[in-house]
């Protein structure tokens, strides 16, 4: 694709972002997710400049298209992901050697 069609390309993908922070701002939800998705799908780098740029007012979107590995660990975001990470086959703590006579939770003592 030619510079210039890719350049059309960010732009266009760059008015949509600000139409969905708009659309947001107004408190129209369902289009504004319409409009993200499709500035998404039009150019993903353009949607991070702009909600990079926008980063002063976070919004849902924000957090809706924030990547954890983007975050800090004093980013609400990075913290929300980490906290929700499910890993299959886990102990709880009693079981997993974390405490000596268990938690008491369950009764079972060792």
């Amino acid at each position: 694709m030619s510079d210039d069609a890719e350049a059309g390309k960010h732009a266009r993908a760059r008015e949509l972002a600000e139409a969905a922070l708009r659309a947001e701002a107004k408190g129209d939800q369902i289009l504004a997710d319409k409009l993200l998705d499709q500035a998404e799908n039009t150019d993903p780098e353009a949607v991070e400049n702009v909600l990079r740029d926008s980063l002063d007012e976070p919004t849902r979107l924000h957090h809706r298209h924030a990547k954890p590995s983007d975050a800090d660990f004093g980013d609400d975001v990075a913290v929300a992901a980490m906290t929700r990470t499910v890993e299959p086959g886990s102990d709880a703590p009693d079981r997993a050697g974390i405490t000596q006579s268990g938690s008491g939770a369950d009764n079972e003592r060792r």
